[in-house]
């Protein structure tokens, strides 16, 4: 327990200070842990993306790096857009707003189908 009040001198505020820093880096490498230890758990993701074989990719947040299988998802859903038009709905589109719904459901603890 840090005794911040009473004696005011140099040795007891080195004594708080020394005994902040410790505990600061303590917290810091419980968190540092577990965050490797995840980091452990997505590596074997990383051969998804064609990507990180190539360059290092720093950007996360808008525009991700594109998983391998997204491009020929895509270029299906071109296919049946091109081929199909506004029919297309007919095939799947309207599902798939719900089927996107099911796989994010778990993460933000709602119910599938809601």
């Amino acid at each position: 327990m840090l005794n911040l009040r009473g004696n005011s001198g140099p040795r007891s505020r080195f004594a708080a200070t020394a005994a902040w820093v410790l505990t600061i880096r303590h917290w810091y490498s419980r968190r540092l842990h577990v965050t490797l230890a995840g980091m452990d758990q997505l590596l074997k993701y990383r051969g998804e993306f064609p990507i990180l074989d190539r360059t290092t990719y720093l950007i996360s947040n808008s525009l991700g790096a594109m998983p391998r299988g997204v491009y020929h998802s895509l270029h299906t859903y071109a296919d049946a857009w091109a081929e199909r038009g506004v029919r297309a709905w007919e095939e799947g589109w309207w599902e798939m707003a719900v089927d996107v719904g099911d796989k994010i459901a778990p993460l933000i603890g709602a119910r599938e189908r809601s």
